[in-house]
Parts: C-alpha cells; structure tokens; sequence
C-alpha cells in the first residue's frame, strides 16, 4: 500500500504508469476530442501553505479530557499556522493511541477562521498473540495486551509476555501528559540463559534471572522524543548451569539492587521493521547502589553506567537503503575508571581474592553476540558473525552498516557489517593497534534474507566473523519484542 504523505513518490508512480500506456491514452484523447473539443482551462488555484486562525473547538470527545487535546493544538490560537505544522500535531494525536482518528476542518464566518479538530476516541483495550522464533531465544509465545482510560483518564497500560524456554513478562502504566511531566511505573520480569564462547568452543552456560520494578517521571514529546528520569529496584542474580568456575560458585542467589537513573529516546523511523528513514536512537545513564548486605556487596560496588544506541536509516534510492548504527558505553566505578593501572594498584592490595578487581555489577557489563537487534537486557548487543554470547567488557565501541535492498515486494536482501571493541579495561580500548591483533579484534560481515510476512519478519542470514572459524547462520521468524 502506499503512503499518502508520499505524493512525489505516487506522482512519480502514476507518470511511469501512463508512460507505459502512452498511445493507448492518447488515442482516447483524439477521440474524445474529435466528437467535442474542449480545450484545457488555466488552473490558476495555490494550495494553502498557511492559515490565519482564531479559535480552536474539539468534538468526539468522551473519556478523554480536552485538556489533552488543548495541550496540542492550543498553541495554534490567534496565530498564523502552517499547514504542514498542524498536519504533524494530528499525526501525533493519532500515533498517541487515544484515538482511531483524528480529522480537521476550517471553519470561516465574517472573516474570521476558526480550526475544528474532530476526533474518535479509540477502543478501551487490545489483546494479541502470536508466535516467534530466533536462533538465541528459540520458539516463543508471544501475548501483549493494551488498555487506554481504563485505570484513569490519559492512562495507558501495557502487558507483554512471552511464553518459551525463556519466559518474560514486563508491563508498563503511564499517566500522560504529554509535553508535561507524568507518571510511570515499569514492572520486568524474565530469566534466560546463553553460552560464552572462545572462538567456535563453548566455555560455560549462564543464567539470567530478574525481577525488577521501577517509578518514574516521563515526558513525550509529539510521539516521537521521550524523557524519562527515576528509580529502579533489580533484585537480580546470574548463575551457571553446571559449576564450571568455582570462582562464583556460591554467589548465584538472587540479591538487590537499586539504579536511580535517567533515559533519552528518539523514534522518527518511517516503520519499525525494514526502516528506510529516520532514526532510532537511546540514551541511558544509571548510577546503580547495592543493597543487600551479602555477596553483592563483596563482589561489587556502586558504579555509573552510561550508553548510547544510535540508529540512522538513510533513502540511497526507492530500492536500496543504508542503516548506519553506532552501540558505545561504559562504567565509572566508585574509586574512578578501570584502568591496568587502577587493577595494578588493587592487586598490590589484594589479599589473594580477585573478584573484587572489577566490581561493576555484571548486569551493567556488556555482552557482544549474536543478531536479535532487541534482548531482554539492553546490555546485550547483536554483532554480525558472532555466537551468543562471545565478549563480556565494560568499556564498549561497536561500528555497523547495513545495506538494504527492496528486490521485490516484501522481499529483502541486505549486506551488513559491523567493527568494534569491548574491553575490561579502559586502556585496551582506547588502544586501537590492538584491533590488529587478530585475537583481540571484532571484525564481522554477512548476508540476510528477508520476507515482510503478515506475522512479521521471516529472516535467515549467514554470516562471518574474526572472532570464529567458519559461517554460522541465524533464523528468525515474526514479531519479537
């Protein structure tokens, strides 16, 4: 289907077309003309491209509170208004879920004109289901629900839940204000295990548990920037499934943790799957405490964490695309950065127990591998031609490319790339001769093949990596998180 925002592309579409059947439209024409003439009128209309507005009115209104709407298009009042501005504020309005549509008209009486927003309020809830596969989370089934003004005015709540091996269950209530401060509170709950790998051997099988909640203030901005700014509860543990490393043998209880945090996110994606413009992008810095008085408190102390994914998806043509992608972070722990010189120093101070050298908490470490651009656990990140899981760092820098082409409808083919470093130390990672070293560097290349099927992606990809011997390939079929 086409986009009706789009019109150069339909224009262009449409005088393709009639190229094509040129003679046949032409011998319509020279008869029609031949039984009466009539010669072209001189079409002198300009559409508006701005209007001199008085008052704003709304209708269709029920549940919500016309606040909400006065929020968006009170602004408008007693100004000149840009028709392209207005045309993005109904766009908001309706990608806010309130509403199933949201329409306007002028209205003009003794020269004055007045703006009237027409609106139907959408249904009170939704529930989905559908079914997932993927290489690292394996079959999965997947349940969401959506309520809106059910537990208040402006209020949203969502459930997902995700039934497999690996289960999940998160769910979001809001309070929204839009450009004002609102309210929020977040529940996650989920456990997963993954390998660690050396090149193409396995050393270990670990265990991710967390039951987690958090309070905080959001702000949105026209549906596309959001801030939110609060504090989260964790109480999280990491286990093996066979004790491998005695080293962490006996600290695979769960344990608490606290993160006071802050998080910046933009989405002008033209759609969430295939993207073809736009960007993704997500800003996250924590300050996370321990809180119980045990083995948490042993092994790690507080510690800021601060990363950034950056998603840019950039027309080349009405085939081909390019989504240029950056994934950086890091952590401050409390006595300062990880460096060979700060675990020097702790060494000369040890007592013969190591694992207190790096005493970031492992959930705000990184994890390098695999190709699910969405895991349970942000610190996760896909790299092409990697096993999941195949690097742990707390110092990371990850370089991609994709390049995309729409061969033929709902049909895909895309190169992808992708170049880093995830380091313990800060040293190692600044020090970029190091990405030489063909032990150390993570260089990986592929191919992906994909169907856009009406349950959602249908993906398969090989792909190439410095960091192990020969293709793997990864399979992923519907809609994942």
């Amino acid at each position: 289907m086409l986009d009706f925002n789009n019109f150069d592309s339909i224009i262009s579409f449409g005088e393709r077309v009639a190229q094509q059947h040129y003679d046949e439209i032409k011998a319509l024409a020279d008869s029609l003309n031949a039984i009466e003439y009539k010669p072209l009128k001189s079409y002198t209309t300009v559409p508006l491209d701005s209007v001199e507005i008085s008052q704003v009115h709304f209708t269709g209104l029920e549940r919500m509170r016309p606040n909400y709407l006065e929020n968006l298009f009170g602004e408008f009042r007693n100004s000149k208004v840009a028709v392209s501005d207005l045309e993005d504020v109904v766009r908001y309005a309706y990608g806010s879920g309130f509403f199933n549509a949201v329409f306007y008209e002028f209205q003009y009486s003794n020269g004055i004109t007045n703006l009237l927003v027409k609106v139907k309020e959408s249904e009170r809830g939704t529930l989905a289901a559908g079914l997932h596969y993927d290489t690292d989370y394996l079959g999965s089934i997947l349940v969401n629900l959506s309520l809106k003004n059910v537990l208040g005015r402006r209020s949203k709540l969502f459930l997902d839940l995700v039934l497999g091996r690996y289960p999940m269950l998160r769910g979001r209530y809001i309070i929204d204000n839009d450009v004002k401060p609102g309210i929020g509170l977040d529940f996650n709950m989920f456990s997963f295990g993954f390998d660690a790998y050396t090149g193409n051997t396995k050393e270990n099988s670990f265990n991710f548990d967390n039951l987690g909640t958090s309070l905080f203030i959001p702000i949105t901005i026209r549906n596309k920037y959001a801030f939110r700014a609060g504090f989260e509860y964790q109480y999280f543990r990491f286990r093996q499934d066979i004790a491998i490393d005695t080293s962490i043998t006996g600290y695979d209880s769960y344990s608490g943790f606290g993160n006071l945090y802050f998080q910046f996110g933009v989405d002008t994606r033209d759609k969430p799957y295939f993207s073809t413009k736009g960007a993704f992008a997500k800003l996250k810095g924590l300050y996370t405490l321990p809180l119980s008085k045990d083995w948490n408190q042993e092994l790690f102390d507080n510690t800021f964490t601060i990363y950034l994914r950056y998603d840019q998806y950039i027309p080349l043509s009405r085939k081909f695309s390019l989504n240029a992608k950056i994934f950086a972070g890091g952590s401050i722990e409390n006595t300062g950065l990880i460096t060979l010189s700060s675990l020097s120093e702790k060494l000369q101070n040890a007592t013969g127990d190591e694992r207190n050298l790096i005493s970031v908490p492992i959930q705000n470490q990184f994890f390098v591998g695999g190709l699910n651009q969405y895991n349970y656990m942000d610190t996760f990140v896909p790299f092409v031609g990697m096993r999941f899981i195949q690097s742990q760092g707390v110092y990371i820098g990850i370089l991609g490319l994709d390049l995309q082409y729409n061969f033929l409808k709902d049909l895909y083919v895309t190169a992808m790339f992708n170049a880093g470093q995830n380091s313990i130390v800060l040293d190692s990672f600044l020090n970029w001769d190091l990405f030489w070293d063909e032990d150390y560097r993570m260089l990986g290349y592929g191919m992906k093949l994909s169907y856009n099927s009406f349950i959602g992606p249908v993906e398969g990809s090989v792909m190439w990596s410095s960091q192990v011997s020969g293709a793997i390939f990864f399979l992923n079929v519907g809609f994942w998180l």
